[in-house]
């Protein structure tokens, strides 16, 4: 029996030979590996990826990288079914399942976004679970509630927010919310920033938090905007938002500037907004012969 030197030295040989990782990345995720023991599953998993999937060594390489988890995965009873359950997605959905020699032969990701190969690498980029998930339930419970909003546009869903099939609570909450409490029309093509803002925050906390937003003058089509210029500046507490619009659109006035470049709102205000904007008014007041050595903030 192999000791757990052996084992890791082996899981640590598999990262760096076979998947070409350099070796303290490889012992960084070698210690998630520790159900590998021997170099049949990794190897199942790996052709499945090359001659199955289609993916280059690059893209195989990067799908390893960002979930290691997928090495140890089952092929026919994980990763087929799940790769069976979305490509039901764009083609009659009978909920039947197909054989095996058949879905081999399936050219799945190349098929998936009308052979566009890059979008469907992008989607596994964004979402790398999507290969190794276990729970079939939460996937095909999801993708039936997608399917159930005929105006909805899945594959663009699939695409931009592909973590939203992976919600373990029901996705119908998030479709009313952002229909009934932003009012977005599930056909326009503003519904999918609206399912990705609304999916990751409780209903009580986003509406207090657009309500601070919306309090300084933004609409929806603005914050939207805002949204895509920085994904993640909701996340910022109740109170940073507050702070930070008050000196950004109240005291300073970079309303527009702020819609392009939504980062500004993860500066820190006494270190680096403040002093900022002291120095260009500074310089403004001096063009204009106006100095006299007070400023408003």
């Amino acid at each position: 029996m192999a000791t757990a030197i052996d084992v890791k030295a082996f899981r640590l040989f598999r990262c760096v030979a076979a998947h070409s990782m350099p070796p303290v990345f490889a012992t960084a995720i070698a210690k998630r590996l520790a159900g590998v023991n021997s170099p049949e599953k990794p190897d199942a998993v790996l052709h499945f990826l090359r001659s199955t999937a289609g993916l280059s060594p690059i893209q195989v390489r990067h799908v390893v990288r960002c979930c290691p988890c997928c090495l140890f995965s089952d092929v026919r009873a994980t990763l087929l079914p799940k790769l069976q359950l979305l490509s039901s997605l764009f083609r009659p959905y009978d909920g039947s399942s197909e054989a095996l020699a058949d879905l081999l032969t399936i050219d799945f990701f190349r098929s998936l976004f009308g052979h566009k190969n890059s979008m469907v690498v992008s989607v596994f980029r964004r979402c790398p679970r999507l290969l190794a998930i276990d729970d079939d339930q939460v996937l095909r419970r999801n993708l039936d509630i997608l399917r159930g909003h005929p105006d909805v546009d899945v594959p663009a869903i699939v695409y931009k927010a592909p973590f939203l099939l992976l919600k373990p609570d029901s996705l119908e909450s998030v479709f009313l919310l952002a229909e009934k409490e932003l009012g977005i029309d599930p056909s326009s093509k503003e519904f999918v920033d609206a399912l990705h803002l609304c999916a990751p925050f409780p209903k009580e906390i986003l509406l207090r938090k657009l309500g601070i937003i919306r309090s300084y003058g933004f609409n929806n089509e603005q914050l939207f905007t805002m949204f895509r210029r920085s994904l993640i500046f909701l996340q910022l507490t109740e109170e940073h938002i507050r702070k930070k619009l008050d000196f950004l659109v109240g005291t300073v006035g970079l309303t527009k500037a702020l819609l392009g470049n939504t980062w500004l709102l993860f500066f820190s205000l006494d270190s680096r907004l403040v002093p900022s904007a002291r120095h260009q008014r500074f310089e403004t007041l001096l063009m204009l012969n106006a100095y006299e050595g007070q400023l408003p903030y």
